[in-house]
């Protein structure tokens, strides 16, 4: 596979523009426009010192969602050369399947007909005579698009148009022609190469002749296959992330002239890698092909070629995820392959940094608020830079790497609406096109050294770390929002002549850290400590071992020598050893101590170990860091009360509460309280103790005092966090008092008989608790097992009632599994296909809903979309699937109190008659029911499902 992949980008390398050849057009001008800002990293200021440096001579390749070559700002470079000069679909939603045509006549013309597909196609005899005197046919049906964000290309308003495909070999080589209009003759159509060979493209025709065309379309045509594949951005976040990253003269029109993105002279390789049918989700597989592509590329021909991703899910174990275990390897022998990420949109709480963001080698990036897109796309004037809430945070990882511009307006098909996104996707591209800037500077004036992989991807990732800027200090961010600091590029190219001045980008090797881990056993490594508990520990131990490419013979790996100081970031961590040896290829051991007398006060705290062997630079040359993490949660008195008063944040600033829950805890209500008539632009986010956001917490009204929000039916024991953010642009700061209570009412059901339920009520709180107890049958429910092997499609029938009120599929997968994907979509679909509902997967256990619309009975089919990382057909998950029909709630009846006073640690036993005239459900199901406790004044306290077995 790889071979044909480097053979078939030997044309691809002749299309390109030499490095240099062609640099005949004026400097481009300063630009200092918000919309893909340059000010923010100093983008402007290099541009203007180096002109020539604008990303010429190196290929960034975004992995996404397609790249639409037809947009302004992505048509050309600054030298005027292509800017899109490759495409391809690794997600196989634009596979065309072909099969031999036969050739016939219809009403005296010379027609082709594809018997498989029953198509018929005329205007033969106008195309290009085949060498081989074979004809491929195939047909592109608008149905696949159904259920994406582009399901009409034609403008007909309807899914249903079929366009025929006919290819062939001729003595130029590979031809096809695509109906295109879908009138059934394709002799008003142009000859069609594969894209990289002429930059061929088409669009589909639009029954409306003043709309403009959905998109862009191009071509790969894989004869010895028997297959074409059509390449679009039919999601058009792939075609925003590549002008971010080198977009040329964006929206430009005869009378006003465009903007830039970061790197306009770079060259752009689009690689799709997601499906729209499936929600824009990438398939098994298709992430890691696309790698292979970048790759190989990068291998082929000299110029350095940069990846963009901006795609990733929620983590459960970050860093052992097979996607970040397969990216370290690859850029272990890759030297002039780049690789930057974004670190994810699930912030923001902390040790939310997504997969495959965890990947130690690759540069992963958090998203910033800059105060001018906050100001011309916000209306937002904030003092200071701002980090995105959505933005993920590290702990169990030292991610991000760093921050940079989070939104922007950049260019997007013509299908789209939405110039301005904002995202860690957005953030991503920004620094890939600013790594295109600083390699496209050092070709000028150390080509030797790019040649020689003196600034590979580690040596990269360290300048753009050491030389980053921290945010605000009066905003309280940390190293675990924003990594090493905001992405600064003068100072990036200052440390990289730094580092092969002294010598530090020649000897600088990776190296593996791996610590025990607390939160999910030590079973597992991870490459920081990060402890949230209620005990801190006295000491920890890292492992750290030199990673050598395959190509170091062995008996030099044996002769690795290497002396490193360490020092210490915060009072309270403290290594034992001032200076470690390492030698050979085993690495060392280190012992860090914490001093828990300074770790008594709640909150987070985060301090590293740094190691050094040199201290002659201008910017740190640092061999290695050990994180470490803590976390002293609140404990809750003993009525279950946390009450801060006289709370303030100042405008943007950022505030973190921890507080531990119990596992007696049934309810957690979580308020902001207003002080008086004072300013409170305060809000933020319940985050789970696993760091997925629970629920968001808005500030109180204009007329209100206080706002709050509970969490009663998910709740979990562990160490919750609540994080505040006061309003970025407010005036004054935000005074508050902050408050969390918790219930703890047990309830512990027993279905004595299919016609009796009893429970046993406990209150353990410290006082008094009086509420009402009722108990209904909510649902019918079955649990199906099954394994699910890479490549496949799980899909189960499933029949509504007419009584069902609404149907929920969960599904539970371990950790394990669930660390083998890079995208899971679950679907409910109807008999013809079309999609209900969709839902991506971000954690273990997930469900979809579907609330129901039919009168009748119904087949519906849910299915589960699992993008293996791996595609390896032995590949396989465990699936454990809960099908839930929701029904109008019977209500059980009692002829006991059920207005109770449930004193502390007085257990009450209550009895519920189940009626014996149930509605019938379908064998193998199980009437489901929940018995719930709610206060005096309705609020839900506790609640328990339980099922009737049948007999």
């Amino acid at each position: 596979m790889i071979r044909l992949i480097i053979s078939l980008l030997t044309l691809l390398v002749a299309s390109a523009v030499p490095l240099w050849a062609q640099d005949v057009l004026p400097p481009i001008k300063r630009d200092k426009l918000s919309f893909i800002s340059k000010v923010t990293c100093g983008i402007d200021a290099f541009l203007e010192k180096y002109p020539e440096a604008d990303g010429r001579g190196v290929i960034i390749v975004i992995l996404d969602t397609g790249v639409d070559m037809g947009i302004e700002g992505l048509k050309r470079t600054s030298l005027g050369t292509p800017k899109v000069i490759d495409v391809q679909d690794f997600s196989g939603s634009g596979n065309v399947p072909l099969t031999v045509g036969k050739l016939d006549t219809l009403r005296g013309r010379v027609c082709l007909q594809d018997t498989v597909n029953k198509v018929t196609l005329l205007g033969i005899d106008a195309l290009p005579q085949p060498i081989d005197c074979t004809y491929f046919v195939g047909v592109f049906k608008e149905a696949r698009l159904q259920n994406g964000e582009v399901p009409d290309v034609d403008g007909d308003g309807k899914s249903e148009t079929v366009f025929g495909i006919v290819a062939m070999r001729t003595k130029d080589g590979a031809l096809a022609f695509v109906d295109a209009n879908a009138d059934g003759n394709l002799s008003d159509e142009k000859p069609l190469r594969t894209y990289r060979e002429c930059f061929d493209t088409f669009t589909f025709v639009q029954k409306d002749t003043t709309k403009l065309p959905v998109m862009t379309c191009a071509l790969n045509i894989f004869l010895d296959k028997r297959l074409i594949v059509i390449h679009f951005d039919d999601g058009a976040h792939g075609s925003h992330v590549a002008g971010i990253a080198a977009g040329y003269n964006i929206y430009a029109t005869p009378t006003q002239p465009g903007y830039n993105g970061i790197a306009p002279g770079a060259e752009l390789v689009s690689l799709k890698i997601s499906d729209g049918a499936i929600g824009q989700l990438t398939t098994t597989g298709s992430m890691k092909r696309a790698y292979e592509y970048a790759a190989a590329l990068a291998g082929s021909q000299p110029k350095p070629v940069v990846v963009s991703m901006s795609f990733g899910v929620a983590s459960e174990i970050e860093a052992n995820a097979d996607m970040e275990r397969y990216l370290d390897s690859l850029l272990e022998v890759t030297p002039n392959l780049y690789v930057v990420v974004s670190n994810g949109n699930e912030g923001p709480g902390i040790s939310s940094t997504g997969l495959p963001a965890a990947a130690s080698r690759v540069i992963s990036v958090g998203a910033l608020l800059n105060r001018d897109i906050a100001r011309d796309a916000y209306n937002s004037e904030q003092k200071e830079h701002s980090i995105w809430n959505f933005s993920s945070r590290g702990a169990e990882t030292p991610k991000p790497d760093l921050v940079a511009p989070g939104s922007a307006y950049s260019t997007v098909p013509n299908h789209s609406q939405m110039p301005l996104m904002s995202g860690t996707s957005m953030a991503a591209p920004h620094v890939a096109g600013a790594i295109a800037l600083l390699l496209s500077a050092l070709l000028k004036e150390d080509p030797e050294g790019v040649r020689a992989g003196l600034y590979s991807q580690r040596v990269m990732k360290q300048a753009l770390r050491a030389s980053a800027r921290p945010l605000a200090a009066s905003l309280a961010y940390s190293e675990l929002d924003y990594g090493a600091g905001l992405l600064d590029v003068p100072r990036a190219l200052e440390a990289l002549r730094a580092y092969r001045k002294s010598g530090f980008s020649a000897r600088l090797v990776d190296y593996r850290v791996r610590v025990a881990s607390s939160v999910h056993g030590t079973d597992y490594g991870t490459p920081a400590a990060y402890h949230r508990s209620t005990v801190i520990p006295e000491a920890e131990v890292f492992q750290v071992t030199p990673i050598f490419p395959p190509k170091v013979p062995l008996h030099e790996q044996e002769r690795f020598f290497r002396v490193v100081s360490l020092r210490s970031t915060a009072s309270w961590l403290r290594p034992v050893q001032r200076n470690v040896i390492l030698r050979g290829k085993e690495g060392a051991s280190i012992r860090v101590l914490y001093d828990r007398s300074k770790l008594k006060k709640p909150g987070v705290y985060h301090g590293k170990v740094i190691a050094t062997a040199s201290q002659n630079s201008k910017f740190p040359e640092v061999e290695f860091e050990l994180h470490n993490t803590m976390v002293v949660p609140y404990l809750f008195d003993h009525q279950g009360w946390l009450t801060l008063e006289r709370e303030t944040l100042r405008p943007g600033e950022i505030r973190r509460y921890f507080f531990a829950v119990p596992s007696d805890a049934s309810a957690l209500t979580v308020s902001i309280v207003r002080q008086g008539k004072q300013p409170c632009e305060v809000s933020g986010a319940l985050v789970t103790p696993r760091g997925a956001v629970a629920m968001p917490i808005s500030a109180p009204a204009d007329d209100e005092q206080e706002s709050n929000v509970s969490l009663t039916r998910e709740l979990e024991a562990g160490i919750y966090e609540v994080v505040l953010q006061a309003e970025s642009g407010a005036r004054q700061p935000s005074c508050f008092t902050f408050e969390v209570a918790i219930e703890r009412v047990s309830i512990n059901p027993t279905v004595v008989t299919p016609a009796l339920l009893r429970a046993k009520v406990v209150n353990t709180n410290s006082e008094t608790v009086r509420g009402s107890l009722s108990a209904r049958i909510s649902s019918y429910v079955k649990t199906h097992f099954d394994t699910l092997y890479a490549g496949q499609i799980y899909r189960l029938p499933i029949l509504l009632s007419e009584k069902d009120v609404a149907l929920t599929v969960k599904l539970m997968l371990t950790k394990e599994d669930y660390n083998k994907n890079t995208d899971i979509g679950l679907l409910i679909l109807d008999s013809l296909g079309r999609k209900l509902v969709a839902q991506p997967v971000d954690a273990a256990t997930k469900s979809i809903r579907f609330v129901n619309v039919y009168d009748n009975p119904a087949q519906v089919f849910f299915e589960v979309h699992y993008g293996f990382a791996d595609d390896s057909p032995r590949n396989f998950v465990r699936l454990c699937i809960e099908e839930i029909h929701a029904i109008q709630p019977v209500t059980l009846s009692s002829q006991m109190n059920l207005s109770v006073e449930l004193l502390p640690f007085v257990p009450v036993m209550l009895e519920w008659q189940i009626p014996n005239d149930l509605p019938q459900i379908p064998r193998g199901y199980t009437y489901r029911g929940d018995l719930r406790f709610e206060d005096l004044f309705n609020q839900l306290k506790s609640i328990q499902s339980f099922l009737v077995p049948r007999y």
